[in-house]
Formats: structure tokens, C-alpha cells, sequence
């Protein structure tokens, strides 16, 4: 079974994000089984303002090569379909590379809440329309996931960046999950999670509780990741929400397509990095009052 195909798991999530002109784009498709309702949730900013379109249904079906959400199919590396004013008809080489924190026979077990797998090197073509306006894509930077499991992890943090200062091949993804049970019961007492990144030329990917710890706390304006490995690199990563507000998703989800990050002193592009916050305190008032430049979290 390779990472794309579906899995028979309560929650089935598989979404993809990339910047364009002016737009920055991520769409969820998500199958919950137990309410056997499926969704799909668009995630944009155009020119700055962002937006979320819930589009639920009943009609939906899952094969090993796809999956269907009412009239939006998704197969490996292609999808068509839309919600609301918003269309795409996209295709994407995933690339080799598959970042993922379970190997081998934990893999196999499944422990956690979910289980993670991203392809971060992915790269997109081909159309997107948000309302008038059609944005034509050809070897666009951007990252896949799909994971799966019992259920959302209460906490985590999401950092993805994938356009650098004068570093084109540079590519950072981390997420941080605190509070997520093992095998379906207690809470795991460390954070688990990763940071993976690379410069184009040579990759490194600390697994927190494997090969090193991954941490992640609340500085002002945004989040700082650390991750020190057992013989490896250390890195730091310090992301900022930018100055567009961001979008409240849902189910305790507040995330931006707009944000910046420095790790180890590498400059993003900004207003190209996605962060996402779930159920960290404080967070979930950015979206409603203050916006994105006060976030006094915790950690």
C-alpha cells in the first residue's frame, strides 16, 4: 500500500498548498467515517485577504487510486473539481522524497492520534480560478500530505516553507503534536512530531523521540521550533504570522498561507510560509479579534 492510497480509519485527510501571483492556495479533502460525511475545505488569501470555503457532502467515495468528494476527484498527483466560486484542474510530480516520522514496524502499529506523510518537494501545473480571476500554473513549488488515524491530535503545530531568499531548493516542514495518545488511550507524555529540511543538496530530519526532540513554544509574533538530534545538526526555526490576518478553519484550527520564517538563519520569501496552530492557547482569538500580530500563545 503506498502513502497516497485511503485508509479505513475514522479521519482520512489529504490536502495540497502552493503560492501563485498573488494567491495562496490549500485545499483539504477530508473523509470522516464515523459521521460518513466528507469535505471540501479551501484555505485561500488573494491579495493578502483570506477566506475559507466549507463545501460538505454525503456523496463520496474512496478507491486505492482515488478519491471523490461530490464532483472534486483527487488520484495521485492530479485533481479537478472546485467549491463555491473557486476551480482547479491541477496535476503535480510529487517528487521521491517522502517525509514521514514512522518507519518499519511502528509504522505498521500506527501509535499516535495520526499518522503523517508528506511529499515536500512536490511541484504543480495547470489552473486555478478564484471568482474572475484565473491563475495558470507551470512548475510551482509547493508540498502534498495525506495522513490519517483515530482522530486530530488535541495540540500541534504545523511550519511548512518551500520558497527561500536566493536559496530556490531550500525546504523546510516541521509539525509538533503535544497530548496525542498512544494507541488510542493515554496521552503520550513527549511531544512527538519532526523538523525536516534541506538546502537543495543534502537533507536532515530530526524525529522527536527517535533520533533527537522536536519542541515548539510561542515567541512574540509567532513560533520557534528547536529540534536537537542524537548526532546530528541542530536547527532553529522561528516563524512569524506576518501581516495579514489569518484563517480560522474549524475544529479549533487557525492557520495563514502568509507568514515568514528564518531557520538557521535562512530567510523564507515573505509572506509565503504556512503556519498552522491547533487548540494552542490564546491562538484561537488571532482569527477573531486581534489578528495575526498577536498571538501570545503557549508551549
Amino acid at each position: 500500500m503506498d502513502a497516497f492510497t485511503p485508509r479505513d480509519r475514522a479521519l482520512d485527510y489529504w490536502f495540497w498548498k502552493f503560492h501563485v501571483g498573488d494567491l495562496a492556495f490549500l485545499v483539504d479533502l477530508i473523509v470522516r467515517r464515523r459521521t460518513r460525511l466528507a469535505e471540501v475545505r479551501v484555505s485561500l488569501w488573494k491579495d493578502g485577504v483570506g477566506r475559507v470555503i466549507h463545501d460538505e457532502t454525503s456523496d463520496w467515495s474512496t478507491e486505492p487510486a482515488e478519491v471523490r468528494v461530490g464532483s472534486t476527484w483527487l488520484r495521485a498527483g492530479a485533481s479537478s473539481g472546485g467549491a463555491d466560486d473557486v476551480r482547479w484542474d491541477l496535476r503535480w510530480d510529487a517528487g521521491s522524497t517522502v517525509v514521514t516520522p514512522l518507519r518499519g514496524l511502528v509504522a505498521r502499529i500506527e501509535p499516535f492520534d495520526t499518522t503523517i506523510h508528506a511529499w515536500p518537494l512536490a511541484r504543480f501545473a495547470g489552473r486555478v480560478q478564484v471568482g474572475a480571476a484565473q491563475y495558470d500554473l507551470q512548475d510551482v513549488p509547493g508540498t502534498f500530505y495525506h495522513y490519517w488515524g483515530r482522530g486530530l491530535s488535541a495540540r500541534w503545530i504545523w511550519l511548512s516553507a518551500t520558497a527561500f531568499e536566493e536559496e530556490p531548493a531550500r525546504r523546510l516542514e516541521a509539525i509538533v503534536a503535544v497530548r496525542t495518545r498512544f494507541l488510542g488511550g493515554p496521552r503520550y507524555p513527549l511531544p512527538i512530531g519532526y523538523l525536516w529540511s534541506t538546502d537543495g543538496t543534502r537533507s536532515d530530519m530530526t524525529i522527536s523521540g527517535v533520533n533527537g526532540l522536536v519542541r515548539a513554544r510561542s515567541v512574540s509574533g509567532g513560533i520557534a521550533i528547536d529540534s536537537v538530534g542524537i548526532g546530528r545538526p541542530r536547527h532553529r526555526a522561528i516563524a512569524s504570522w506576518g501581516a495579514d490576518r489569518p484563517n480560522d478553519i474549524g475544529e479549533g484550527i487557525v492557520q495563514t498561507m502568509r507568514g515568514s520564517v528564518i531557520i538557521d538563519g535562512h530567510r523564507s520569501v515573505p509572506g509565503t510560509v504556512g503556519l498552522e496552530v491547533r487548540a494552542w492557547p490564546a491562538v484561537s482569538a488571532v482569527a477573531t479579534t486581534l489578528g495575526a500580530r498577536a498571538v501570545d500563545g503557549g508551549g
